[in-house]
């Protein structure tokens, strides 16, 4: 892939000759689109302990993804270094054989440094050498990934809105929306240029005569406005927004905050401080490696945690990050408000935790593990019938399963009296029974009647 060699800025080179007190340096400054480059060079490190380094210098943009690799030809048993500076000299990563590994620690041998670029500008790719005998040629191989933030298919510089995926060049351009979807600098379609000079006819003041155009030197005093500033000669700098900062230095002079000295707000989609490209902050760290960042995982050191993995209900964790673990819901298959599990009897709405449990049934309703039982009453006098059962529970004797014994004024089988033998029938109705009346049959014989003497009648029963 081609690419563009540009003058070194002594303002970039002279801070980093004291920085580093190199004896050797060949800078070169590629303007470098997405692709791959390659440098190549030969270390002396024949200056020991001096060093020799070779510099590269890139010119990357925000949230370029970059990966470099320096290669040792056919060298090994060398100490080699390799840095990347970032474009105000300070030092951004490093890599030698006491960080990672020897860069040319055999034939062949490489290091390789990755990156997200944290801002646009100029980084420097070092290469460097301080004990080795003679050249060591080397390559460095620089691959840069395009910034296309929106998936359009265009990073910058050539899509001019990278936050909008129907913005790009060669989009189709909705006429009066104000918005420039094709990235032709217009709303709609671009006005022709007829003179072929760059300047479309909107801009170019003269589009039938190419020596004219914005961009033109001006000869004063010729009566020709070849700048297309509106006066002969050189006018001076136009500042629309008065941010002290002229057309041509500021890259948007219709608003006053979009200028070289503006601080730069990131992740917008502006260029506040006309860098080139907004400032895309690296993305945040990724320590368990499952794809989620820190902020987003909620167990950034668990790789089976993260918002895509999938839930496991009821184990207490959180797999998906949703913000609790999944619970599978209780089944009420009676409907009474007590789940299996809680309900010893999910069959029956009458068994429950909450029911009234009715004694001596059998049935344990609930669910207290067994039927209510009620307590048998007291049993005094030991002879297995209790009080309320047993009449007088103080005499064992006495109890409804004894023997009644009748006519001695004592309830033995708890019938409620004493047993009372019926009197004897008196026939005669002179109040003496039989087996007490000697003739039941004759009231005038009986016990206690007038004996008659000498009729051969036992009056009294003597």
């Amino acid at each position: 892939m081609a690419f563009q060699i540009k003058q070194l800025r002594w303002y970039i080179l002279i801070p980093l000759l004291l920085l580093v007190g190199l004896s050797t340096v060949h800078l070169a400054t590629v303007n470098a689109n997405p692709g791959t480059f390659t440098f190549g060079g030969a270390l002396d490190g024949t200056n020991y302990p001096s060093s020799e380094y070779e510099d590269h210098v890139v010119h990357l943009i925000a949230g370029e993804q970059v990966s470099a690799t320096a290669t040792c030809n056919n060298h090994d048993d060398m100490d080699t270094q390799m840095w990347v500076f970032l474009p105000n000299g300070t030092e951004f990563m490093y890599d030698d054989e006491g960080n990672g590994g020897w860069l040319c620690a055999g034939i062949y041998h490489a290091s390789a440094v990755s990156f997200s670029a944290p801002l646009t500008g100029d980084f420097v790719f070092r290469v460097g050498t301080w004990d080795y005998p003679a050249d060591m040629p080397y390559t460095l191989t620089v691959s840069i990934a395009g910034n296309d933030q929106d998936g359009d298919g265009f990073a910058p510089p050539a899509d001019c809105n990278m936050n909008d995926a129907t913005t790009y060049p060669g989009a189709p351009d909705s006429v009066g929306d104000s918005i420039d979807q094709n990235c032709d600098g217009v709303d709609g379609i671009a006005p022709p240029d007829a003179d072929n000079d760059t300047y479309r006819s909107d801009v170019d003041c003269n589009d039938n005569n190419a020596s004219i155009n914005p961009g033109a030197t001006d000869i004063a005093g010729d009566g020709i406005d070849q700048n297309c500033d509106g006066v002969d000669g050189i006018a001076a700098p136009v500042d629309a927004d008065n941010d002290t900062y002229a057309v041509g230095v500021d890259c948007n002079d219709n608003d006053a905050s979009i200028n070289p000295g503006a601080t730069e707000i990131p992740d917008d989609g502006i260029d506040q401080d006309c860098s080139g490209a907004d400032l895309v902050t690296p993305p945040p760290a990724d320590v368990d490696g499952d794809t989620y960042a820190v902020g987003v995982d909620c167990n950034d050191n668990d790789a089976s945690i993260n918002p895509g993995a999938t839930e496991i209900p009821d184990d207490g964790i959180d797999q998906d990050c949703s913000g609790a673990d999944l619970v599978t819901p209780p089944v009420d298959a009676d409907n009474d408000t007590y789940a299996v599990g809680v309900d010893c009897n999910d069959n029956d709405a009458s068994i429950n935790p909450g029911a009234t449990e009715i004694p001596d049934d059998g049935i344990d309703q609930d669910c207290s593990g067994a039927d209510l039982v009620t307590p048998p009453p007291a049993d005094v006098d030991g002879d297995t019938y209790a009080v309320g059962v047993d009449c007088n529970d103080n005499d064992a004797s006495i109890n409804p399963g004894a023997t009644e014994i009748p006519d001695d004024g004592i309830d033995q089988d708890c019938s409620g009296a004493d047993l009372v033998t019926p009197p004897p029938a008196d026939v005669d109705g002179d109040t003496y029974a039989v087996g007490v009346d000697c003739n039941d049959n004759d009231a005038s014989i009986h016990p206690g009647a007038t004996e008659v003497a000498d009729d051969g009648i036992d009056q009294d029963c003597s």
